[in-house]
């Protein structure tokens, strides 16, 4: 299985820096990363398929993420890659650029979703999120 290097810098679409940066300050999530974690959780599961290619806008480093959650999105990914017909990863650095274009098609769904929303709704639509997914895992 690939693995991200810890000095791999992580990013998301150019595109949707503003967004990230905004949900930041207002404090709905604490880094623009874990948004980018979120987006990559909801492409998977609504089954969006990426780009080929995005403007990166660098966010910080992969040792800046929790082991699991990294663990997690490095399994993922091929598995993504393959169910939705993409070039699987053959290194780190295709592995890397693979998690950042799923992670930011998520975003960029979310942005459209969420666009007029007040704070708390797009707090609880992340909760919703996350319940939604471990729901999904306990009952399969």
């Amino acid at each position: 299985m690939l693995h991200l290097k810890d000095n791999d810098s992580m990013y998301i679409d150019e595109a949707v820096s503003g967004f990230a940066i905004r949900l930041v300050n207002d404090g709905i999530v604490p880094r623009q990363v874990d948004l980018l974690l979120i987006g990559f959780g909801y492409s998977v599961q609504k089954r969006i398929i990426p780009a080929d290619k995005i403007k990166r806008h660098d966010l910080l480093r992969a040792s800046g993420i929790q082991k699991d959650s990294r663990l997690a999105v490095e399994a993922v990914a091929p598995w993504f890659a393959r169910e939705m017909g993409l070039d699987i990863p053959e290194d780190e650095r295709s592995l890397l650029d693979l998690i950042c274009r799923i992670g930011s098609a998520g975003i960029a769904a979310l942005q459209k979703e969420w666009e007029g929303r007040a704070k708390s709704q797009i707090e609880l639509s992340i909760l919703k999120l996350g319940t939604a997914s471990t729901t999904n895992m306990v009952a399969t």
